[in-house]
C-alpha cells in the first residue's frame, strides 16, 4: 500500500509563496525562501540557493538558512567554505543546472564519494537539488539537505515535489528582483551629473 506525502499544511506554503513575492530585493527574496523551507519542515536541517555566475561556469552561494541542532556547528555563508563556489561539473548540485533535472542523494552510496564529514555532524543523510529556471533560462540551483526521517520515501517525493514548487515560485521573483535592480541601477546612472 503506497502511503500519501505528509504534505505541510497549504496555508502555510501559501503564506511562504506571497511573502517571498513581496520582498523587494534579489537578497531578501532568497534569504526568505531559504529561511521559510528550512523553517517549513521538520526533517530540513539545512536549505541553500546558489545563483549562476555571470562570468564563470559556476554557482556561487547566495543564501543559506539552517536548523541549529548544534549551536557550534558550521555556518555556510557567501565568503567562505567549500560550497561558496560550486562548478557546473560538480554532480551533487553543480550538474542540475545543466541538466534542471532534481538531483537526489537518498542513501550513503547517492553522494559522490560518499556521505561526507560536515553532513555527518549535521546528521543529514538526503540532499534533494532542483534547478531554478526563468523562461528557459537556468539561475541558479535551491537544494534541501535533510536529516533522516521516519518513511523517507514518502520526504524524498514531499521533498521533490515542493521543491519544484518552490524553484518555479522563486524563479519569477528572483527575476523580477533582478529586473528591478537594473532598473534601480538604470535610474541611478541617468540622473547622475555628467562629468
Amino acid at each position: 500500500m503506497t502511503r500519501e506525502p505528509d504534505l505541510p499544511d497549504f496555508s502555510a506554503v501559501r503564506n511562504l509563496l506571497l511573502e517571498v513575492a513581496q520582498e523587494p530585493t534579489l537578497d531578501a527574496v532568497i534569504q526568505r525562501m531559504v529561511e521559510g523551507i528550512c523553517a517549513a519542515r521538520p526533517y530540513v536541517v539545512r536549505a541553500c540557493i546558489w545563483l549562476v555566475d555571470d562570468q564563470e561556469p559556476e554557482l556561487v552561494l547566495a543564501a543559506s538558512a539552517r536548523k541549529n541542532r548544534d549551536e557550534s556547528g558550521p555556518e555556510w555563508t557567501h565568503d567562505s567554505g567549500d560550497f561558496r563556489r560550486v562548478p557546473f561539473t560538480e554532480p551533487l548540485i553543480g550538474q542540475v543546472v545543466e541538466t534542471a533535472d532534481p538531483r537526489l542523494a537518498a542513501g550513503e552510496e547517492d553522494w559522490p564519494g560518499g556521505l561526507p564529514d560536515w553532513a555527518r555532524r549535521e546528521g543529514i543523510s538526503l540532499s534533494v537539488a532542483q534547478a531554478i529556471v526563468f523562461r528557459g533560462k537556468a539561475l541558479g540551483v535551491l537544494a534541501v539537505f535533510a536529516g533522516a526521517a521516519q518513511g523517507q520515501e514518502s520526504v524524498v517525493e514531499e521533498a521533490l515535489i515542493w521543491l519544484r514548487i518552490f524553484a518555479d515560485h522563486g524563479a519569477a521573483a528572483i527575476a523580477n528582483a533582478q529586473a528591478f535592480q537594473e532598473i534601480e541601477r538604470l535610474r541611478r546612472q541617468l540622473s547622475a551629473p555628467a562629468p
